[in-house]
């Protein structure tokens, strides 16, 4: 007989019209039971012991019957032990042998993969590197051209300021004319050159966030099966100088440092280490 939740499956299998065999764990449960019946005989006669024990110790001799029934309780358990490993050391070897069987296939195709995530994760560090280039050049030509702009707005507004200065001393009707005239035209030209100005930011603001954006953003590339890859920044370590390395990290704890390293995107120096960035591709 089953305990707990196998009874369910022992009834259905005993019941009219039931025919269904014991699977191999209740055989299993049974067989244990018949085994090691002499276990649970054991088990009881010390809980029963147990039981029959005083709250509080007075004397001697009861410390000493005491003392002797926990020595019987470390044989017990020893004893125990024992069988569960006599009984678990074919399923382990059974096991051992299980574990072989499959890692033939996977090994192989482990290294395999190592080796395609590694040539993925070149092109993609390629791809990155001329996605940011590309990105540098155009916030630098957006630099240059706010910077030509925002000098034409200048000197456009400052030929506005001169323009209106010599209106108002104008002698002449006609000439003050001339001259708010052409203060009209240099107002809409430092116009136009702030608006460039406006634009040419907009630019190199666009360029400096690519350029700032995570690799994962850059480089996402997807399958026609549903993968995506993306390049997943992470930062080694290698300790060049232990006796520069801050007690903190003592023993040296590479977990620690590299955890420290990601932590701080690998923009703290560390003495005595040096912090190298590797990227490698992540494929879902």
């Amino acid at each position: 007989m089953t305990q707990n939740g196998s009874n369910t499956d022992e009834n259905d299998r005993l019941a009219i019209g039931g025919n269904k065999p014991p699977g191999d764990l209740e055989l299993l449960r049974e067989r244990l039971a018949e085994d090691h019946a002499d276990l649970k005989k054991r088990k009881e006669e010390i809980e029963a012991q147990i039981k029959k024990l005083p709250t509080e110790i007075q004397d001697e001799e009861t410390a000493g019957k005491i003392g002797d029934i926990v020595r019987a309780i470390q044989a017990f358990m020893r004893d125990a032990d024992q069988r569960k490993g006599a009984e678990k050391r074919p399923l382990q070897d059974q096991e051992g042998v299980i574990e072989n069987f499959f890692r033939m296939f996977q090994d192989p195709i482990a290294k395999a993969k190592r080796d395609v995530e590694w040539n993925l994760s070149e092109y993609q560090r390629r791809k990155r590197a001329y996605i940011a280039e590309l990105a540098r050049q155009q916030a630098a030509a957006a630099a240059a051209e706010k910077a030509k702009e925002a000098a034409k707005a200048a000197k456009a507004e400052a030929k506005v300021a001169k323009k209106m200065a010599a209106a108002r001393k104008a002698q002449t009707p006609a000439r003050r004319e001339a001259l708010l005239d052409e203060a009209e035209s240099a107002f809409h030209d430092a116009g136009a050159a702030r608006r460039a100005v406006a634009s040419a930011s907009v630019k190199e603001e666009r360029a400096v966030a690519i350029i700032e954006s995570k690799p994962s953003e850059l480089t996402r590339t997807r399958g026609a099966m549903g993968s995506v890859q993306s390049l997943t920044q992470r930062y080694e370590v290698k300790v060049v100088n232990e006796d520069q390395v801050p007690l903190r990290f003592k023993i040296v704890d590479l977990v620690a440092l590299r955890q420290f390293v990601n932590r701080t995107k690998g923009k703290e120096e560390i003495p005595g280490v040096e912090i190298v960035d590797t990227q490698k591709v992540t494929v879902r």
